[in-house]
């Protein structure tokens, strides 16, 4: 078994352990921008290793979403690591902060999807084998803090959004939260 065999593995328990509900977590403010920029970090050896660039950029002001950190950033990187994978030469990671909202985009030169996020993590969900359970991760971990994931028309390769509501937005609809 390789290293990269392994690490596939031991990721595909630790998600399923998680998509089981085997851990809640500790919801915080998280400052996405940083959370973000450690990702892209965390996965450029990956990338260099594989003859993929990995580029990040951050548009608008600093941004706070309400979520378990370390969930946040499983889903992040399962999103990064599945570009670096499956699409081809260039990864890009482009977040634009919002009044309300943040949107980070997950750009790749890959063939992109064959077909629509929702049905990918559904088909993830039945899936036994190493693969899909990434995508089924970043989804319900999204959706679990308001959020939504989807991919995007794009010229070439995949285009994968993924919206949260920032901490504005909840303090908003919660008047009574002190």
């Amino acid at each position: 078994m390789t290293w990269n065999s392994r690490e596939r593995c031991w990721r595909s328990c630790r998600d399923d352990l998680a998509a089981s509900g085997g851990s809640a977590g500790r919801w915080d403010e998280v400052d996405l921008h940083g959370l973000l920029s450690d990702s892209v970090e965390a996965w450029r050896g990956t990338a260099d290793a594989q003859g993929v660039s990995i580029g990040y950029s951050w548009a608008g002001p600093p941004a706070l979403v309400w979520a378990d950190r370390p969930r946040l950033a499983q889903a992040t990187g399962n999103l990064i690591a599945n570009a670096i994978e499956h699409g081809g030469g260039a990864v890009e990671v482009c977040a634009q902060a919002r009044a309300t909202t943040i949107r980070i985009e997950f750009i790749d030169d890959g063939p992109g999807l064959p077909a629509p996020i929702a049905e990918l993590a559904r088909r993830g969900r039945r899936r036994r084998g190493p693969h899909g359970h990434g995508l089924v991760v970043a989804h319900d971990v999204v959706v679990g803090y308001g959020g939504r994931l989807a991919a995007t028309p794009s010229d070439h390769g995949a285009r994968i959004v993924l919206e949260l509501p920032t901490v504005v937005t909840h303090r908003a609809a919660a008047p009574f939260a002190s």
